[in-house]
């Protein structure tokens, strides 16, 4: 799953005042939102039966690239994607949909310019 992230005007504001650091800065405060939406996931929404898979998630460093900033998280057990996308098994603790769930109640734009406005004040 990719979620692309284009800037709203505030955030086009900030990385501006930012200059040269502004990558820094953004790959920075999207690892934090990243971080942020991987507890929420394990805490609340990821299947637990011996703790195998939720111990698998975890957030990668972010990569700079010439015009963007990006970061993965996920899980890595074999069957992490199997679980993740079977909407019609029980699960005891956690459910389905363990990562994007969280992932689409975020308001990460919200999040990014919220981290890169305590930057600049």
């Amino acid at each position: 799953m990719t979620i692309t992230i284009t800037g709203t005007r505030e955030i086009e504001r900030i990385l501006r005042q930012l200059g040269e650091r502004a990558p820094r800065e953004a790959a920075k405060a999207l690892y934090e939102t990243a971080e942020e939406i991987m507890a929420d996931s394990k805490e609340n929404y990821c299947p637990v039966d011996t703790g195998n898979l939720r111990g698998t998630g975890n957030v990668q460093q972010p990569a700079i690239g010439r015009n963007d900033v990006s970061v993965e998280l996920g899980y890595n057990a074999d069957y992490a994607a199997v679980v993740h996308e079977l909407l019609d098994v029980y699960h005891p603790v956690g459910q389905a949909k363990f990562l994007e769930t969280p992932i689409s109640q975020t308001d990460i734009t919200g999040k990014l310019a919220e981290k890169l406005r305590s930057v600049i004040d």
